[in-house]
């Protein structure tokens, strides 16, 4: 007679197969459990259907809702510990391993995977008394070790269960020698996936994971581990490298110099994702990266927080080896208007869905540029906030045609008016629009009454208004809106709204506004 405990078993031998899979939700339904079988079908849906898909929104926000509703009850005796874990001050910059979880897609330190726990994530004594009986119940593949001290690695490494892994996540003090014994371990030489976050491993311990028998590996992240120039140098030597489709190693001060010796690797091949954000290089380094002819199959760049500067955007805008690009992020990287201009001519950007050109200094000239783009057909994402583009650079830029496919605009602390958001709402352009952020700007009551007449607005998924001065009138606006109670959510937050305000919204029966504490 079929079980549970069978079906799992013939999961966990076949973890890739959807077959399994599927004939446990059938069973899981048969025996009256109809939450987690709708869930691994429509997880599994998830996993199969592509990224522009119609059916997608509407599956993850089932998805969302079946999660949530019934997780804890299907991890059972060990649902007590996934609890949420407060992180510090000290871990809310630039190694927020949290940070790192949610972005892969954990929620209280689990990651469900075509219906099933596959990923979880816990500080290293609690993973050490625990990892052995989950691995058992779950088909888990990826596991994150959070402070894992140098002392432990050597006990970590012997434990037989590292053979299901595929993914490893490691965030502490592990130093050279510890990068040395944790990769040695014969039990990770089937690892893909590698991510060190902030481990302080040096360059020792880059040129340590050189000399690791990984040979199986395609994802390494070795972000915040004060590599310098002298790691990348080292890493641009191992031949593993060419079998790398993705390679982070921002926040590494590695400079211009370990730019141009990344770039000189004769390895970089099979690279499709490489980010390098907040690295101190210059245009010397963003003109290594387009110059660089391995990179033709790259997808995704990351080079936020650099000093690129406009020559070193006109560079990467010239570059006939970037054509594939699907996503290009250069927030403060000092693009400025002539950055802006050369990318929007560039063929570079023709195939990108998602561009970040936040905290650059582009002005109104920036944004019309943009505006005017023949290339820019494809986006889906654009972020322009902490711009000063004003009411003159969204007038110039809205009506475009790059708009016919954007979902996510932000438009934050922009200088926006009232004038800016009637340019907005006049918009024909903007027909595909989900999430719109118009936070941080000088939005008056006039600007709500603007949008509690646009029709577009129910349409939204989510809109930002917080830290504006919409005050009570504003508010009440909105709550006698047609359209606002259409909307997914609507985030309110600081905009001088009081208790008045606040009664007329909740008078509306509205539950998707976020106001926070009414204001004095």
């Amino acid at each position: 007679m079929a079980s549970a405990e069978a079906f799992l078993e013939a999961i966990i031998a076949n973890p890739d197969d959807d077959a399994p899979r599927l004939m446990y939700a059938d069973w899981l339904e048969e025996q009256g459990d109809t939450a987690q079988a709708e869930f691994i079908r429509v997880q599994i849906a998830l996993a199969r259907m592509g990224a522009e898909d119609e059916r997608r929104l509407e599956l993850t926000k089932r998805e969302g809702i079946l999660r949530l509703a019934n997780q804890e009850k299907w991890l059972g005796e060990h649902a007590g510990l996934f609890v949420d874990r407060k992180v510090g001050t000290e871990d809310r910059g630039r190694y927020s391993i949290s940070a790192q979880m949610i972005l892969r897609g954990f929620w209280r330190g689990a990651r469900f995977e075509r219906g099933l726990l596959e990923g979880i994530y816990f500080p290293e004594p609690v993973l050490a008394e625990h990892a052995d009986a989950l691995l058992r119940r779950w088909p888990i593949r990826e596991i994150g070790v959070d402070n894992l001290a140098r002392d432990r690695v050597p006990a970590l490494v012997v434990s037989p269960w590292l053979k299901r892994l595929s993914t490893l996540v490691v965030t502490g003090d592990l130093s050279a020698g510890g990068v040395a014994e944790l990769t040695s371990s014969p039990h990770l030489s089937g690892l893909r996936e590698l991510v060190l976050v902030g481990a302080r491993i040096g360059p020792e311990g880059t040129i340590d994971l050189t000399r690791s028998p990984l040979k199986s590996l395609r994802v390494l992240c070795l972000r915040g581990n004060d590599i310098g120039a002298a790691g990348v140098e080292g890493l641009a030597r191992w031949a593993q490298l060419s079998g790398l489709t993705s390679l982070d190693l921002s926040e590494n001060g590695i400079g211009t110099v370990g730019v141009e010796a990344l770039c000189s690797s004769p390895h970089l091949g099979r690279l499709t994702h490489l980010k390098l954000r907040d690295n101190w290089f210059d245009s010397g380094g963003a003109r290594a990266i387009a110059r660089t002819e391995q990179l033709t199959d790259l997808q995704e760049l990351d080079l936020d927080r650099n000093n690129l500067g406009e020559d070193g955007v006109e560079q990467l805008a010239a570059s006939p080896y970037l054509s594939n690009l699907h996503m290009l992020s250069l927030g403060a990287t000092h693009c400025g208007r002539a950055g802006a201009r050369a990318l929007a001519g560039s063929p570079v950007v023709r195939s990108l869905t998602f561009l970040n050109l936040a905290r650059n200094l582009l002005g109104p000239e920036g944004a019309i540029s943009l505006g005017r783009s023949s290339h820019l057909s494809c986006l889906r994402i654009l972020d322009l906030g902490d711009n000063a583009i004003g009411n003159e650079g969204v007038q110039g830029l809205v009506n475009s045609p790059i708009f016919g496919k954007v979902i996510t605009l932000s438009l934050a602390n922009t200088r926006l008016t009232v004038f800016g958001v009637k340019a907005l709402t006049r918009s024909t352009a903007l027909k595909s629009l989900q999430k719109l952020l118009l936070n941080e700007n000088r939005l008056d009551y006039r600007a709500a009454q603007v949008l509690a007449r646009w029709p577009g607005i129910a349409q939204l998924k989510y809109l930002s208004l917080s830290s504006n001065r919409i005050g009570d009138e504003g508010a009440k606006a909105l709550a006698s809106s047609i359209y606002v109670g259409r909307i997914g959510r609507l985030d309110m937050r600081r905009n001088q709204i009081t208790a008045e305000g606040l009664a007329a919204i909740k008078a509306a029966g509205l539950t998707n506004v976020y106001v926070g504490r009414p204001e004095l």
